[in-house]
């Protein structure tokens, strides 16, 4: 009997050791800088055990709008936390909370126009998957909420400009899902932004937005 419950009290001490892991870790980034929130972010494969202390760095750079940390917040745009959240959050930005599931969206969402051209650059990217991708899309028109007709044509004029084949496409279906996120009362011309092509600059560009 007293064997079993040794036993019981090691298999409950090596379930408790990732959660003490993650806390003490967790601890130490609250006192780290943003240069060094950057670097662990870098060294990071976010998983169960460490997936909190990702998601608290991300969040602390977000709410500092650190703009060095924009390139490592593109390469975690499809990293969600918690784990089990239901990924009917892609919507994220419809929250009362104006938070998400995932965290590197909301972090980019707080930098604003300047995160703009490392967002499209995530979505025109072959390597980029395709969640990303939607999820790099809902960033853009997250920051173009005020001008949602203009992110949309942004993205098909850079479409109508790239000559690569492929990405061309991946552009243009970009420009075609910006079109879900346009309120009701700009659905046409949101639709019309997305079907036009383009031969001059459109005056509002990426740089120019403000939040």
């Amino acid at each position: 009997m007293r064997k079993n419950r040794i036993v019981r009290a090691y298999a409950v001490l090596l379930l408790l050791a990732p959660v003490r892991l993650m806390a003490s870790d967790c601890d130490t980034l609250k006192s780290t800088s943003p240069t060094g929130l950057v670097s662990y972010l870098q060294e990071s494969i976010p998983d169960h055990v460490n997936g909190g202390c990702v998601a608290f760095a991300i969040a602390k750079l977000g709410d500092q709008r650190y703009e060095p940390a924009i390139p490592v917040l593109t390469e975690l745009l499809d990293f969600h936390w918690p784990p089990g959240a239901h990924q009917k959050q892609m919507r994220f930005i419809i929250e009362h909370d104006g938070t998400s599931i995932y965290p590197a969206a909301n972090a980019l969402k707080q930098m604003g126009s300047k995160a703009l051209p490392a967002v499209l650059e995530t979505i025109k990217s072959r390597t980029t998957s395709r969640r990303s991708a939607e999820i790099a899309v809902t960033v853009w028109m997250t920051i173009y909420k005020a001008q949602a007709p203009t992110g949309v044509a942004l993205l098909k004029q850079e479409s109508d400009r790239t000559t690569d084949p492929i990405m061309r496409q991946r552009i243009a279906w970009a420009a075609r899902k910006a079109t879900e996120w346009c309120a009701p009362s700009e659905e046409s011309r949101c639709e019309t932004a997305a079907m036009t092509r383009y031969s001059n600059p459109i005056p509002e560009a990426p740089g120019k937005q403000t939040q």
